[in-house]
């Protein structure tokens, strides 16, 4: 009876492990069964298990002081095939112990916002809430909970106002990554709240992604899994700018990312996009070959599976650079209906919105992207923003805001070519003259073709050739 007692006792102190066990079984039961085994094939490599915190189990709220998982005896394997982030369980900095469902709450709904974000392997609440009251150190969390990055955050309330603290940490090493401070007033919580939680949660896709690439770059090229191969292409694309060798540069790690897993929809629709952005820039020896290989990989994603946001994402916008743009609408809605925090899909949104001649829908997308978005991001979204405003006919506000865009991005011949239109249609056919010639000195080699098939894109055709009237009036004779 002595043996049983002590037995029970066990038991009762390692509820939580004996738990955690029992489930793994469960799940390595099901996963590795033939039905299991079947649905990973039909999943594709990239998604061999759903993101637990998803349904997540009901679970009894842990006790401020109820200890962590032990390193010795639950450290997990991070995940290879996503970046996986766990956010721990926010401080409450107020004077007032009673305001700590505030951080509880803002926690609670950060997870929820990243886990619809199927990119991310998000750790249950249930897990990370094992924190709370302690101050532990990234590195443990990183081995314990098996993830590569931390989020750590406080809530303080003085008076009538809140403030929101977050940063973002590399486990393996301790580094800092990203912070942020967010000021609201009190009384407007419950309708700020989702703003809040939007824009962290925005910024820190960016920050992962960021920081993901810079993993993948100190891998061999050999290891680099298809996922790592597109983040490793976008962000070139998104990060340093555009132009003639990037874009070439870019398409080869995306076809090289298909080749590895050619039943992964996520990189088939990168490409897609990228093979179509490439033709219409003029960026494309073969601009029409390269066009029509775009669509042929975009119908490849569309019979593979399309389920995943992000590949929503990628397949929207290689439809408005198809001018397809109701098509575009309707996967970037189905996109941002799975996750909401995704600033890129918004100004893509609104981008064909504007094609639509949907002015007012358009400008509030933008004003939107750039208020989810990190600071690096805000240029693209204001390029775009001087696209619609030209589509509208401001010509006279547009030239600032692309002009602005020229400052960072000088050799992106587009924008160049767009500024270009704009200064003939506002009376300025010298400046026009001067920006088409500009864009053929940084960039040459450019495919006047392949640009005239974007600058033309209008719902109106007759200003659609009147656009690419003017670039060929104004490009250099070969």
């Amino acid at each position: 009876m002595e043996s049983l007692a002590h037995i029970a006792t066990w038991i009762s102190s390692n509820e939580a492990l004996l738990s955690g066990i029992a489930a793994m079984i469960v799940v390595a039961g099901v996963v590795f069964s033939p039905i299991g085994l079947g649905i990973r094939r039909l999943l594709g490599p990239s998604r061999d298990v759903e993101n637990a915190s998803e349904h997540p189990e009901p679970a009894r709220k842990p006790s401020p002081a109820a200890a962590p998982p032990n390193a010795a005896t639950s450290e997990q394997s991070v995940p290879t095939d996503r970046p996986s982030i766990a956010v721990l369980p926010f401080m409450n900095m107020s004077d007032d112990s009673e305001q700590a469902f505030l951080a509880d709450g803002m926690t609670e709904d950060i997870i929820t916002g990243l886990a619809a974000t199927r990119y991310l392997h998000v750790v249950a609440r249930n897990s990370t809430f094992a924190y709370k009251g302690r101050s532990p150190d990234v590195r443990d969390v990183g081995r314990e909970l098996g993830v590569r990055y931390v989020l750590e955050g406080s809530v303080r309330r003085v008076a009538e106002k809140m403030r929101t603290t977050v940063q973002l940490i590399e486990a393996a090493t301790g580094t800092h990554l990203w912070a942020e401070k967010y000021d609201r007033l009190y009384a407007d919580i419950f309708d700020v709240q989702d703003e809040v939680v939007s824009d962290i949660a925005g910024a820190l896709s960016l920050q992962i992604t960021q920081a993901e690439v810079s993993r993948a770059r100190r891998e061999p090229p050999a290891k680099l899994g298809a996922w790592e191969l597109v983040q490793q292409a976008m962000h070139s694309t998104f990060h340093r700018g555009p132009s003639l060798e990037r874009s070439r540069d870019v398409v080869d790690t995306l076809k090289r990312a298909v080749e590895l897993d050619p039943n992964y929809a996520y990189a088939r629709a990168a490409y897609a996009w990228m093979l179509v952005s490439s033709a219409i820039n003029g960026w494309a020896e073969d601009h029409l070959a390269t066009f029509a290989e775009g669509r042929s990989q975009l119908r490849t994603a569309l019979d593979l599976d399309t389920s995943d946001p992000l590949t929503q994402y990628y397949i929207g916008a290689a439809y408005t650079y198809i001018g397809r743009w109701d098509k575009s609408v309707r996967f970037l809605e189905k996109s941002l209906t799975s996750n909401p925090h995704q600033p890129d899909a918004v100004v893509h949104l609104a981008l064909a919105r504007g094609y639509l001649g949907e002015f007012e829908r358009s400008y509030a997308g933008f004003d939107k992207a750039e208020r989810m978005a990190a600071n690096e991001a805000r240029t693209g979204y204001v390029w775009y923003r001087g696209i619609v405003l030209g589509l509208e006919g401001r010509y006279e506000e547009s030239i600032p805001i692309v002009e602005q865009v020229l400052e960072i991005l000088p050799r992106y011949a587009t924008a160049r070519v767009t500024l270009a239109i704009a200064y003939e249609l506002s009376g300025h056919p010298d400046k026009a003259r001067a920006a088409v010639e500009r864009a053929c000195e940084l960039d040459p080699g450019l495919n006047v073709d392949g640009i005239a098939m974007n600058v033309s894109a209008h719902r109106d055709p007759a200003k659609g050739r009147e656009r690419e009237a003017i670039l060929r009036r104004y490009w250099p004779a070969s």
